[in-house]
């Protein structure tokens, strides 16, 4: 049973968030209350650009399927969508930042994370997105919910980019190594990317 009205008490010196984040101890209220209102959100996954990568890298290793496995193509894809969100959008607020503007142009193949896996969209974001009816199964696959946003919403913006279908990206993906360059002709097709 959850408690309607939150109380006070002294913070359990384990639980204690560490820093000035949190200097009002609100987290825990918000730890108890909030996932009771909104179960499929977590403090880490708060980002719907992180969702959108995240259902997109399901979709793009399930129809690429085979070959060297669902968490290698969308490892791939992870760091596609970072080099494409940084150097056309601008939009540096993801995981992985440093690594990117490192490599932008020199070694787009490098994962993005010391351990890309578990601290990436795969290890923090499927646990929420399989609650949000996004993705379900073993191996995890898009539910139709998520088939139907991918269909509905980014593939046209894919096609939009002159990305048909999104098969340039596939075609991409599909391989072990495949280096960008951005500011010459890997432009077009990054921009493509970014705008989904």
């Amino acid at each position: 049973m959850i408690l309607t009205v939150p109380f006070l008490t002294d913070l359990d010196p384990q639980a204690a968030i560490k820093g000035s984040r949190d200097p009002l101890g609100l987290q825990t209220i918000w730890a108890r209350l909030g996932r009771h209102v909104v179960g499929n959100l977590t403090t880490v996954s708060t980002s719907a650009r992180d969702f959108t990568t995240l259902v997109l890298g399901y979709y793009f290793a399930e129809r690429i399927a085979g070959g060297d496995g669902d968490l290698a193509v969308f490892l791939r894809w992870e760091q596609l969508a970072a080099y494409a969100r940084g150097e056309i959008n601008g939009d540096w607020a993801f995981r992985g930042v440093e690594r990117v503007k490192r490599n932008l142009g020199t070694d787009s193949t490098a994962q993005i994370l010391s351990n890309q896996k578990t601290y990436g969209l795969w290890g923090l974001y499927t646990v929420p997105a399989r609650s949000s009816g996004l993705v379900e199964g073993d191996p995890t696959r898009l539910t139709a919910a998520g088939r139907d946003l991918v269909d509905r919403v980014y593939l046209p913006m894919f096609s939009q980019g002159g990305l048909r279908h999104a098969d340039a990206v596939v075609a991409r993906l599909a391989k072990a190594r495949s280096d960008l360059d951005p500011p010459g002709g890997d432009r077009r097709f990054l921009q493509a990317v970014a705008s989904a």
